[in-house]
């Protein structure tokens, strides 16, 4: 049995972030479906994933990432990811989530950038 999912939704300088820890696959996707939805009826352009804490991330992840890009409209960096794990960037990468998702290195540039736009 995996490691699981849990999550952290907190408003970190007018952003809503969505801290996940472990591993995001088809078991935990409905999970993240749920929070990413939350986040974003929240505070709809301006949600930050934080990947930090990500050891796994399989197409399950990305398709719920896809999916809530959708549901804001695919409005241009409403939703950014922050901190990705080695792995879970390597799949971010192969996938080109990047180019419609900004990635940053830290929650803090995520958030500045927020705050910017």
């Amino acid at each position: 049995m995996g490691v699981g999912l849990s999550t952290r939704r907190y408003i970190k300088d007018g952003c809503t972030v969505l801290a996940l820890t472990g591993e995001i696959d088809e078991a935990s996707a409905t999970q993240l479906r749920q929070e990413l939805e939350a986040a974003i009826d929240q505070q709809r352009d301006k949600v930050v994933v934080d990947l930090s804490e990500v050891v796994f991330m399989d197409c399950s992840g990305i398709g719920e990432l896809v999916q809530a890009l959708r549901r804001t409209g695919w409005e241009p960096g409403s939703i950014c990811l922050t901190g990705p794990t080695e792995p879970v960037r390597r799949v971010l990468e192969l996938t080109r989530v990047g180019t419609v998702c900004p990635i940053f290195e830290s929650l803090e540039q995520a958030v500045a950038a927020h705050r910017s736009s």
